[in-house]
């Protein structure tokens, strides 16, 4: 699924389709390393701009009452 926040970023949009192009491609070579690290980018990319778009919603503010310390 491609959310709201990467589609608003066309640099981080087509460095996307970029990567998703590459693993593909790597992945038709059988050339599965480089494929997964393609893929992993991708993974990183979309977890920073999920905490990006989180803290920027105010998300990822603790509870008051320490509930989530262990």
């Amino acid at each position: 699924m491609i959310s709201r926040a990467i589609l608003e970023d066309e640099e981080t949009f087509m460095l996307i389709l970029q990567l998703t192009d590459m693993a593909t491609a790597a992945h038709e070579r059988g050339d599965y390393e480089k494929r997964d690290k393609y893929l992993d980018e991708i993974r990183q990319l979309r977890e920073n701009i999920t905490r990006v778009s989180r803290e920027e919603a105010g998300e990822d503010e603790e509870p008051e009452d320490g509930a989530s310390e262990e």
